[in-house]
């Protein structure tokens, strides 16, 4: 949507919504509830499904499976086709699964749980189905904490870079590979594969990138 809208104007924008909802309306004319949230979010609630948490999600499943290959159809939007890749989130409400809100948690909360949900789709690839759980808002919270470290410790300067050398097939030194560790004063050393990706995700890469390269030099010419 984002794409569409920067290459041919929020005109196209427009009416690439204006399709997806008339292609949701087409299909979801026995469903509950169907409303847009904004942008190019849009929300389908779904009542009567099993009493079973497991059956309900199998039926869940089933209409997100439906939805995605609606949306996945080409759009001719003015002269061109366009084509999207449906990230959608599901969660569970009112029922006996304990992992699911109450029934009694504001509808904020639900859709809360909903985004979150969406965005693990989102992460795993788009034109995928993701179920809320738990465990997404702990790793959403752990997220939120690792990229506010990474902020401050950007600013304070708290990494450090190590150096292994390489050598060339006489065994004879070529240079060294810069490895860059994060040493935190509360939680310890942080392993690369956990905030890099945060950092990727964050846009904070660059000035950390920035950082990697200003500190190798300066090593390299002292």
């Amino acid at each position: 949507f984002k794409r569409l809208n920067d290459s041919a104007g929020h005109q196209s924008g427009d009416l690439l919504l204006q399709e997806v909802a008339q292609r949701l309306r087409l299909w979801a004319s026995s469903v509950e509830g169907l409303a847009r949230t904004g942008g190019d979010e849009f929300v389908v609630l779904l009542e009567d499904l099993s009493p079973d948490p497991a059956e309900a999600a199998a039926q869940a499943q089933r209409m997100a499976d439906q939805v995605r290959d609606t949306l996945s159809q080409p759009y001719q939007i003015a002269t061109h086709i366009h084509h999207t890749s449906p990230s959608i989130g599901v969660v569970l409400f009112g029922g006996a699964d304990a992992a699911s809100p109450n029934p009694a948690h504001s509808v904020t909360e639900i859709m809360r749980c909903g985004d979150l949900a969406m965005y693990q789709a989102k992460a795993a690839g788009g034109n995928t189905t993701r179920f809320f759980d738990p465990d997404m808002q702990v790793a959403a919270q752990e997220r939120a904490r690792m990229e506010s470290d990474l902020r401050t410790a950007i600013d304070q300067q708290d990494f450090v870079l190590h150096y292994q050398c390489q050598f060339d097939q006489q065994e004879q030194p070529v240079g060294a590979e810069a490895l860059l560790r994060w040493p935190h004063a509360q939680r310890g050393p942080i392993a690369p594969d956990r905030f890099i990706p945060v950092a990727e995700r964050s846009g904070l890469i660059v000035p950390l990138g920035l950082w990697v390269l200003e500190t190798a030099c300066r090593e390299l010419a002292r």
